[in-house]
């Protein structure tokens, strides 16, 4: 059984166009586990109005039950007591999840994509095509200009920048045919969280999320880990998500650059040191003061550096 896990923060509309997209195209046998970290909008009351007019049956739960509850409806809703993020609200999910016997892998997916009728079916296909692959992605294509790709499956990082790149950001779908998939997916140093699919078995080895990170690069520290205990990734190359694309920073640029230096620069010394830190400091502080759209942000970036850098 797969279990499908869903964040919600203010984001209602998103959050039901997708569940609507994993109904109407999913053949396979899942469960959604559908977590709202304590929204502010009207969230709860238009997400459970959806789910009673579609007659699906679901439990809402608070985080402080699960544990305590053993009844497993299609749907499970849980309410978060507060707004962890990213890594700590997605992690309340990943515990009910692993502590159900039939839950055999976890695809994590943002409540502002959607999927069709191949997108989970050929990411099960890659992830038990070998007991080494313990992590695979899709390829993300713009919702708005699905002709171009967000990204195949994930990404690179580079320590000494503290910085990452999309792979394949803003190429044509059409060259999806002329990749050489086994050779270019070895390159790849995470799976992106917007649609990553998870062996069980690799987060009983490796834990969950660290929840340090509160958004942003929290997939690339746990593809790191599994990749230290042996797991490799991979991309389903049939496997096409359409993403809204940062819906949870949108029109924010100053709190987007801020949470991602921040994160950037807590992963670059959780994995590389002081001294790496160090260096990817003084390469970004260049970048930035050298780039006119990053200038304008500094402030925020530096001061997410130093708050990144703060954290042990």
């Amino acid at each position: 059984m797969t279990y499908i896990v869903l964040l919600n923060w203010n984001g209602w509309e998103d959050t039901k166009s997708c569940i609507h997209s994993i109904y109407q195209n999913t053949k396979e046998e899942f469960r959604i586990i559908l977590l709202d970290n304590d929204s502010g909008d009207d969230s709860v009351k238009e997400i459970n109005d959806y789910l009673d007019q579609k007659q699906l049956e679901y439990t809402y739960l608070n985080e402080n039950n699960i544990e305590s509850s053993h009844d497993l409806k299609e749907f499970v809703f849980i309410q978060n007591n507060g707004n962890y993020g990213f890594a700590k609200g997605i992690n309340v999910g990943l515990k009910y999840c692993i502590s159900q016997e039939d839950c055999n892998d976890i695809w994590l997916l943002n409540t502002d994509a959607i999927v069709d009728e191949y997108s989970l079916s050929s990411l099960k296909d890659k992830l038990y095509s070998s007991k080494e692959i313990g992590i695979v992605g899709s390829v993300i294509r713009y919702f708005d200009t699905p002709n171009l790709i967000q990204t195949i499956g994930g990404g690179r990082f580079f320590p000494l920048l503290a910085n990452g790149k999309l792979f394949y950001k803003n190429s044509d779908i059409s060259i999806i045919d002329n990749i050489n998939f086994d050779k270019e997916i070895k390159k790849l140093d995470y799976i992106m969280g917007a649609s990553l699919l998870i062996k069980k078995e690799v987060l009983n080895s490796i834990g969950l999320f660290d929840e340090n990170f509160f958004l942003y690069t929290e997939e690339l520290d746990l593809c790191t880990r599994a990749k230290e205990k042996g797991y490799s990734l991979s991309v389903a190359k049939k496997s096409f998500i359409y993403h809204k694309d940062s819906a949870s920073t949108k029109d924010q640029k100053g709190m987007f650059y801020y949470l991602i230096n921040k994160s950037n620069a807590y992963y670059v010394q959780k994995h590389y040191g002081v001294f790496i830190s160090y260096v990817a400091f003084f390469n970004n502080l260049f970048i930035n003061l050298t780039s006119s759209s990053k200038r304008k942000y500094l402030i925020e970036s530096l001061k997410g550096y130093i708050d990144g850098y703060k954290i042990r």
